[in-house]
């Protein structure tokens, strides 16, 4: 894992659960320890300009610490086996793709839409981590 010092962010993760009486419901993960650059930008349309946000999310296996609200600790599912749980208190995931889902860096209140991920396992085991891309 990098030093603390280069993992300064605090990220809350909402993962899309389901709706009840149209209301869209989710499930917050906050995930302390990590590095989530965000890059402004634009993109010219044929009316002047539109906004162009870009994120990356680092989440490292070790080292970042992911909580709900209450500081109980979440464990990473895979989505399927996510999406199967009846009960997902204990849990976080991740989709690949389109995906209701999204994050909120701390301090910033822009929210990305979660487009896609990896989860690099490359090197040693301390430099495992999560790339979640954002927009």
């Amino acid at each position: 894992m990098p030093s603390r010092r280069m993992l300064p962010d605090t990220v809350t993760l909402f993962n899309y659960v389901g709706e009840v009486n149209d209301v869209a419901i989710y499930q917050k993960a906050i995930i302390k320890n990590c590095y989530c650059p965000i890059n402004e930008g634009a993109m010219a349309t044929g009316n002047g300009t539109a906004p162009s946000d870009r994120a990356t999310l680092y989440i490292f296996d070790r080292g970042s610490v992911v909580t709900d609200e209450n500081g109980n600790k979440l464990v990473y599912k895979p989505r399927e086996e996510w999406d199967a749980l009846q009960n997902k208190a204990g849990f976080w995931t991740l989709h690949r793709g389109p995906t209701r889902d999204y994050f909120i860096k701390s301090g910033d209140p822009e929210k990305m839409a979660v487009t896609g991920f990896n989860h690099l396992t490359g090197g040693t085991r301390r430099m495992w981590h999560f790339e979640v891309h954002g927009t």
